[in-house]
């Protein structure tokens, strides 16, 4: 996976993305058809794409079942969604430096998402506003995490009421350290609590929990559970 394809409406290969993969292969379009045994992965460029190419675009790359990251040069919280949702397995912005696109090849080879820790703290946010998991009302935020809390243990029988705990707060897009302090809690005990939990209910990220707990589907290659750069 050290030669990825670049599939944009540039004319040529950004220099970034040369110096960043020597070998990379170029398509100025999208391709008629992908060669079908390779398993390099396909860096999608959106620049300059209509909203319906790019849904076009990603579907295509999508469908050659290799690991597909977006490049964007306005990167957007609900586009992020949007692609992972879809199925890519990265989205980053077209013209970051060489160094980050080379780490984007080791983090998707381990089965996790790429988008950054920032980025990500901001999706889960995002959706957790968007979609509540608990709409009943409640008196305040201590009474609702509690609600929340016993959702999500009737839903998930193998969590424990610890793991709920800690799996509502990731889903809301607090830090280790925050949950570590709330919940008054080590950090590494966190941490044991979200890897439990990753396994327990099949997910590889923080996304990709937070949305399975608010039943928006993902898809996703089925290959275990592997923890990468930004998996915990």
């Amino acid at each position: 996976m050290n030669n990825p394809i670049f599939i944009t409406k540039h004319t040529a290969l950004l220099e970034n993305w040369k110096t960043a993969f020597p070998g990379a292969r170029h398509a100025c379009g999208l391709p008629d058809t992908f060669d079908i045994f390779s398993t390099d992965p396909i860096f999608v460029d959106f620049t300059s794409l209509t909203v319906p190419e790019k849904s076009s675009w990603l579907a295509c790359a999508i469908s050659t079942k290799r690991k597909v990251v977006v490049l964007s040069p306005t990167p957007s919280d609900i586009e992020a969604v949007q692609v992972i949702k879809a199925g890519a397995v990265g989205y980053a912005h077209s013209y970051m430096v060489p160094g980050k696109l080379k780490q984007i090849i080791s983090v998707i080879q381990g089965g996790s998402l790429w988008l950054g820790s920032q980025l990500i703290r901001k999706i889960l946010q995002a959706v957790d506003r968007t979609v509540p998991m608990n709409d009943s009302p409640s008196i305040g935020n201590e009474t609702k995490m509690v609600d929340d809390t016993r959702v999500l243990q009737s839903r998930y029988k193998d969590l424990s009421e610890r793991e709920a705990e800690v799996c509502r707060l990731v889903a809301k897009g607090s830090t280790n350290q925050e949950i570590a302090e709330g919940l008054g809690i080590k950090e590494r005990t966190v941490k044991a609590h979200v890897t439990s939990s990753f396994k327990k209910l099949n997910v590889r990220n923080r996304v990709e929990l937070a949305l399975l707990l608010h039943n928006i589907s993902v898809k996703r290659e089925q290959s275990g559970n592997s923890s990468g750069k930004h998996a915990l």
